[in-house]
């Protein structure tokens, strides 16, 4: 067998398996790394490969990890090929380059990249990895072209009714901008290009159809209830009245449509005792026209329900979302033109552009020089691989296979929570094993827990294994379910792993004069957090983990009330700095200083975070202060240096402008990786893009920024169950465990493939996933989501639960009635840690004990850490005037230039120069706020010195000042007597008086040194 499948759950190592099977390949031929492949889901994932290889490397080499030596000569490899640890070290660090572990975008690329001739892509085509820009272009020409073309105006208006028709959001942008995210997901590669007119055909038919089976079924109607009335009845005359068979005619009336017939219609097709009423006076004469004609009728109408219902559904379904595939096509043809425009491939195109030609198996030849290169592949996580991704691998996997080389596949169906993007489970558990490798495959389960207390361990077990009852149906999908979970069981891998405790709390769901099941699970967290911080554990021992933004929000919100240090993703975003707010609403001021809106909130920001007035300000008063000019609230607080330099701060280069502004309004007071990382992003863009304050805002828009924090930042992390994917914290907390299973699906949309006639004219088409479907054509594609989505939450579920290391904290609210099904979370723990019980309106479940939490003591090495007392910034106009003051045949010319870098400002300048007081009237805003005159300050030939030039100079008044300062004792007297001669000559020269100060910084200084 050359193809192992490893089925790996949570804490089982599988990393640890992939590293070793990584060294078992390599070891025995070192120079065999380059020819094998490791693909993982994330760039962190395969950082942490290669750093786990290297470092196992060295200590084979070192000899180090001798259990990890015996462990290796237990599978096969010998002593030799363990002594080769250091040789393979050696060429892997270089010959880095080689080292072939990366995601499975970065792979694509390469092949795409060496291969663009041959794929018929341009030969210098740039990655491009702003999708979101490339989708806003979409959507915004989408817009634009609405006004100029009758029909693309049309497709708009009707998709704009038809969402107001569904209830849903008409923000048009934000509706379009999500439906854009679609087309750059895997499964959008079958959208094909189609014309309006033909999607106008096509409504024309699907209203049709409608109109016909409404038109039948309105026809059968009124034919029963003119008969019934022509016999001198009513349809109160039958049993039941109009909630039985006779009221049915009633219902399928056009002006009811009210077509799904109950039990005691359906019934009455064949039994008469549904439709009479024995003890009516009338009784006979119903009976009469039960048998004539009612009876015949209504198996007429069934007949036509049973034969067109289902299609007449599937029209009205596809007809709701029909301008909605219409406005799809229109932005998938804007997207394919800015790439042709823009000459650009984006990073979601890698995997399609792959597939398409392997689909028309054009590419042979490719794949055939790529397998010659590679020998074996290791991908990770595949239970998140894409059938498309999977499409551009398995010829590579079954040529080095077929070659006897060995390939392995790592993942955990249970751990599958991609499916928005389009990982497919299936491939894991089904495709691999019965058609792709039927023959060649070994699957192998690593069945212990590396991570989890015992107690945690043994309740995951327990509630895993019985879900697999709750969802047993004889559908595909529930028996691939069953699958999933067959396995489920883990044994203990640790010997310290005993102990443990996982707390299950159930509340009463919100009711009349009850407390709020919400408000009941907010004081749950806050009080498991306190009684974790007792039991000894840290803030950032802990984890929240929550099912969507909507909960960590509240969570935070719950946290931040308590003042309880915490971490979110929101937090982490670059924006969430108020120093970075505060900028942004400076540069929308200077892009249009009229902007009355960024001036409020200037001074608002200015006032909240960083200068405190010495008088209340009430809201009335910041609201109305764009009204005021010299005496108001913005010119009286704000920096001097930004009120009266809107005009040349607008002018700076963009990343100079926010340095100025970082160092204006003094943002630079203590060390802020916000405000580093703001700036990297300015300084990216201004790179990459222009210098445009608007440019740059627009931009800014469609990204989202992040800032990383130490890892011993002592904070509650709150994180969403997506993103704690891969994560582990000995501390897990789920305040909310109680979302509804549908909110799972990341839109409300479902693609189909139709197969019947007249649906079949499109390839794909998208439909609303609802109950409707149950009756339509698309019944198998209905229950397939619905398995699918019991699929994705319980795996989200398992994610969840497997994070915690020690202890397990879980608030649900429990239903005080009994219901069929599982519709949320809330119902799938009652119904497993509760079977058969009366559901009572709260209860606590403890699994294990609550112990006291030993911190490890780390022994940290004794290197000393800088800390920076402030973030510095440089305003390098007024702090470097360097200037080439020598050509080729000057070879003793010499630049003097010195950093005035301690004086940024009049406080400053008074603080920190002895002497100051006397000067500072007269220089303050002289020396510090006039700008430099190059036509004053020129560089002079000193006679006994060489070129000299002050640090600034500028007139005022008639007068000229000059301004030079010095660092250096030994050079001042040399330096002296330059600037004294300097100043003499600009004297005569210009015929004024001069005033020539200078600035010894190592002394902190400052002297008039000539007056002429």
């Amino acid at each position: 067998m050359h193809l192992k499948l490893y089925k790996s759950s949570a804490g089982s190592g599988k990393t640890f398996t992939l590293v070793k099977e990584y060294l078992k390949i390599c070891l025995p031929q070192p120079e065999k790394f380059r020819r094998v492949v490791a693909i993982t889901f994330t760039n962190a994932a395969a950082s942490e490969m290669k750093e786990r290889i290297v470092s196992k490397l060295e200590q084979l080499a070192m000899h180090e990890d001798l259990p990890y030596e015996q462990m290796l000569l237990s599978e096969g490899l010998t002593q030799v090929h363990i002594n080769n640890a250091a040789k393979l070290l050696e060429e892997i660090l270089y010959n880095y380059t080689d080292f072939h572990i990366s995601t499975i975008d970065s792979f694509f690329h390469k092949i795409l990249r060496a291969f663009s001739k041959e794929l018929n892509l341009p030969m210098n085509f740039d990655i491009f990895l702003d999708t979101q820009e490339a989708l806003d272009y979409a959507v915004d020409n989408f817009l634009y072209r609405s006004h100029m073309h009758a029909d693309v105006h049309r497709v708009l208006v009707a998709y704009v009714r038809e969402r107001i028709e569904q209830g849903s959001s008409w923000n048009v942008r934000s509706n379009l901008s999500r439906m854009a995210q679609e087309l750059v997901k895997d499964n959008s590669i079958l959208q094909g290009q189609t014309d309006l007119a033909e999607i106008a055909a096509f409504i024309d038919e699907l209203r049709a159809l409608i109109a016909q089976f409404e038109n039948g079924m309105d026809t059968l109607g009124r034919k029963a209830l003119q008969q019934i009335d022509e016999y001198g009845l009513c349809v109160d005359d039958f049993k039941y009245k109009g909630s039985g068979p006779a009221g049915y005619f009633q219902n399928i009336l056009k002006n009811r449509k009210k077509y799904q017939p109950g039990v005691r219609f359906t019934r009455g097709i064949t039994e008469s005792a549904e439709w009479l009423n024995a003890k009516a006076p009338n009784a006979r004469q119903c009976e009469e026209a039960i048998e004539t004609f009612l009876m015949p009728i209504a198996a007429e109408v069934f007949q036509l329900y049973t034969d067109d219902y289902p299609k007449y559904i599937s029209a009205r379904e596809i007809l709701r979302n029909i301008y909605t595939f219409a406005v799809y096509d229109e932005l998938n043809k804007l997207l394919a033109e800015y790439r042709t425009q823009n000459d650009v491939i984006l990073v979601s195109d890698f995997t399609k552009i792959l597939a398409k030609h392997i689909i028309n198996e054009d590419i042979s030849f490719i794949y055939s020089k790529i397998g010659a290169r590679f020998d074996h592949f290791l991908i990770d996580e595949f239970q998140d691989t894409s059938a498309l991704q999977w499409l551009g691998l398995r010829p590579l996997v079954e040529n080095a296979v077929a070659q006897g080389s060995n390939c392995l596949l790592v993942g955990d169906s249970k751990q599958a929570i991609y499916r928005w993007r389009g990982g497919e489970v299936e491939l894991i558990e089904k495709q691999i094993s019965e058609r792709d490798f039927p023959e060649q495959v070994s699957r192998l389960t690593l069945a212990q827990n590396f991570r989890s207390k015992t107690e945690v361990i043994h309740f995951n077990n327990h509630f895993f294994k019985s879900i697999k009852a709750l969802f047993a149906k004889d559908i595909y999908e529930y028996k691939l379910l069953g699958q999933i979970f067959e396995d489920v069981e883990q044994q203990v891998g640790s010997k310290k792993a005993e102990g443990g405790y996982v707390e299950v709390q159930f509340f009463a769901k919100e009711g009349r004069g009850k407390e709020s099941y919400n408000a009941k699970a907010r004081q749950y967290l806050l009080d498991s957090i306190t009684s974790c911080l007792q039991s000894g554990y840290s803030l950032k021992d802990i984890s929240v983990l929550v099912r969507d933004k909507k909960d960590a929000n509240e969570v935070a919100r719950t946290l931040f009330k308590e003042n309880i240090a915490f971490i979110t993703q929101d937090s982490l975003s670059v924006d969430h700095s108020p120093a970075v707010r505060l900028l942004f609403s400076l540069l929308y001021f200077l892009n249009d200083p009229r902007n009355d809106l960024a001036k409020t909130q200037i001074t608002f920001l200015y006032l909240t975070y960083f200068e405190k007035p010495e008088t209340e300000v009430t809201f009335s008063e910041l609201l109305n202060d764009f009204t005021r000019h010299d005496d108001g609230l913005y010119a009286r607080i704000l920096p001097f240096d930004f009120t009266k330099n809107i005009f040349e701060l607008s002018l700076l280069p963009l990343y100079e402008l926010v340095e100025e502004l970082v160092r204006v309004f003094h943002l630079n007071r203590e060390p802020d990786a916000y405000l580093q990382r703001f700036q990297d992003v300015v300084l990216e863009y201004a790179l990459t893009k222009n210098q445009s304050i608007k440019g740059f805002l627009d931009w800014w828009q469609a990204g989202r920024y992040s800032v990383v924090l130490p890892e011993d930042q002592d904070a509650v992390q709150i994180m969403t169950i997506h993103k704690s994917k891969g994560l582990e914290f000995p501390v897990v907390i789920m305040p909310f465990c109680n979302w509804d299973f549908s909110s799972s699906r990341n839109t409300n949309i479902l693609w189909v493939e139709p197969e019947e006639a007249p649906f079949n004219r499109f390839s794909r088409l998208p439909i609303n996933h609802s109950k409707n479907l149950a009756e339509s054509t698309f019944a198998n594609d209905f229950e397939r989501e619905e398995a699918l989505i019991s699929i994705d939450n319980l795996n989200l579920l398992y994610v969840a639960f497997t994070r915690a290391q020690e202890c397990l904290l879980i608030s649900s609210h429990i239903h005080t009635t009994a219901s069929e099904g599982i519709k949320n979370i809330s119902q799938l723990l009652a119904k497993v840690l509760l079977p058969g019980e009366k559901l009572t309106p709260e209860r606590t479940l403890q699994f294990g004990e609550a112990t006291h939490h030993h911190t490890d003591i780390i022994l940290h090495n004794s290197a000393e850490y800088l800390e920076l007392p402030e973030y510095p910034v440089y305003a390098w106009r007024t702090e470097i005037d360097l200037e080439k003051l020598y050509n080729d045949d000057s070879k003793n010319a010499s630049t003097h230039d010195i950093l005035l870098s301690n004086l940024p400002s009049e406080a400053n300048l008074f603080t920190y120069i002895e002497g100051a007081e006397n000067a500072l009237g007269k220089i303050a805003n002289l020396l510090l706020y006039q700008k430099n005159d190059a036509s004053i300050g020129k560089t002079l030939l000193i006679p006994g010195y060489g070129n000299f030039k002050p640090q600034k100079a500028f007139s005022s008044g008639g007068e000229i000042y000059l301004l030079h300062a010095v660092n250096d004792v030994d050079s001042e007297q040399d330096v002296l007597a330059a600037y004294s001669q300097y100043a003499k000559f600009i004297a005569v020269q210009n015929g004024v008086k001069v005033f020539a100060y200078l600035v010894d910084l190592s002394r902190k200084k400052l002297e008039l040194i000539s007056e002429d």
